[in-house]
């Protein structure tokens, strides 16, 4: 079904609710009132709240990482300084207006134990942040590729969770050095070159025992 303006604005008006005030909280009614739409004409778009829920939220997560991506690699031009960037980007999110955390997150914690359409959504963002995650790290070269992208994955969760409970005065900044420290360890960098120099040594070691022998014989 084609959008309309009238579903578009049931759409953005459900995804701002659902966000501000919490998926159980929000009931139909409220998502007509406040789109000005008869309620025929949202369940024309949306059969029901469920699928409601879920096309919100989906709207919701391709804007939020249209801008996200584009907000990292606006900030720094190397995979590792992007990898960084993220809890830059993430910081400067948690300090606008109207932040209530990641709404998949939110929507994971009251969905919890059902088997409610919208798991597919937060599932499938949840798995696109991985996978940005873990292209910049095989972009940046760093060892152990799949064990440090989940940990800088669950760095940049931890640091939105910490964001929108309030125990951590600057949860992106602190999870930005965890991440810094990660990187810096699993750099192509940081892997100390003895181990070149002693293979070369072993090997030359080797060549002149052998010339040793050979002489002797």
């Amino acid at each position: 079904m084609c959008a309309s303006p009238a579903s578009d604005r049931v759409l953005h008006t459900a995804a701002s609710l659902f966000y501000k005030r919490g998926i159980h909280a929000v009931g139909v009614d409220t998502v007509v009132s406040a789109s000005a739409v008869a309620k025929m004409t949202l369940y024309k778009h949306f059969p029901s709240k469920d699928a409601l829920v879920a096309a919100a939220l989906d709207e919701q997560g391709t804007q939020w990482r249209a801008w996200f991506s584009a907000a990292v690699e606006a900030v720094a031009p190397t995979a590792p300084e992007r990898i960084l960037a993220i809890f830059d980007v993430l910081g400067h999110w948690f300090e606008t207006e109207g932040f209530h955390g990641d709404a998949t997150l939110n929507a994971a914690v009251e969905l919890r134990g059902t088997e409610h359409p919208a798991w597919e959504v937060v599932r499938a963002h949840q798995g696109w942040l991985r996978g940005f995650i873990g292209g910049l790290v095989a972009e940046a070269g760093l060892d152990e590729p799949e064990c440090t992208a989940d940990a800088l994955y669950l760095l940049m969760e931890g640091a939105i969770v910490g964001a929108q409970v309030g125990i951590t005065a600057h949860p992106a900044a602190a999870a930005r050095c965890a991440a810094g420290v990660l990187v810096e360890v699993r750099s192509v960098a940081h892997r100390p070159p003895r181990e070149a120099g002693h293979g070369k040594a072993r090997g030359q070691g080797q060549r002149q025992g052998q010339e040793q022998e050979e002489v002797g014989q």
